[in-house]
């Protein structure tokens, strides 16, 4: 398989540094539901998480999230910059470019010796490019999309305009997520993540390049 140099996209560094942003957020997000589950009972809660999903959450490692959150943009590294940085895919240029870096990332991950990550990490492109609409997805696919979203989305970067706010991030990912099964965990996310004092409001659509 032929990479596409990542200077042609962003700075190395920069690349590594979102990868590792996305590892600590994924890994506090994970411990915060965690903890949450274990101290308070599901019918307490204000925002429970269905039995399937504390199932796969608890089955996770540490070591496991932090490895795919570091790979989660691996089956970026063969797609065309112009393709992957275009701002209005229409839908079947969206599936198609979903299934190639599925595709890809399945690759990659077979050549790393790594196929245990594959269920988690394809259908984490599906959720990117649809924007969490009808997309069925693992807790952990799930987890590290938000998170790449918010790191995408605040950080500084060259090749975008001017960061969001942390309040504007977490209300999009609400709007997100506002008919999703996984919505519990967007809400343990804004505990987490939320400027204090402000409220988070539920949003129409902002972004068009959310995710890349």
């Amino acid at each position: 398989m032929q990479f596409v140099d990542l200077l042609s996209i962003q700075s190395r560094d920069g690349a590594l540094i979102h990868n590792e942003s996305v590892a600590c957020y994924s890994l506090a997000l994970l411990r915060y539901i965690k903890q949450k589950s274990n101290s308070t009972p599901t019918s307490a809660s204000s925002s429970p998480l269905s039995e399937n999903i504390i199932k796969e959450l608890e089955e996770m490692s540490e070591e496991d999230l932090v490895v795919m959150a570091l790979l989660h943009d691996l089956g970026k590294h063969a797609i065309e910059p112009s393709l992957l940085n275009h701002p209005a895919l229409d839908n079947t240029q969206s599936k198609l470019l979903s299934s190639q870096m599925s595709d890809h990332t399945s690759s990659a991950l077979e050549q790393l010796e790594l196929e245990r990550y594959t269920s988690f990490l394809t259908p984490f492109y599906q959720f990117q490019l649809s924007r969490g609409s009808q997309c069925k997805i693992h807790a952990i696919s799930f987890l590290l999309a938000i998170c790449d979203m918010y790191d995408a989305l605040t950080a500084p970067k060259l090749y975008k305009g001017k960061p969001w706010s942390v309040q504007g991030v977490l209300e999009e990912i609400v709007r997100l997520a506002y008919h999703s099964d996984m919505k519990p965990i967007i809400t343990h996310f804004i505990e987490l993540m939320k400027p204090e004092e402000k409220e988070i409001k539920l949003t129409s659509s902002k972004a068009t390049k959310m995710f890349k």
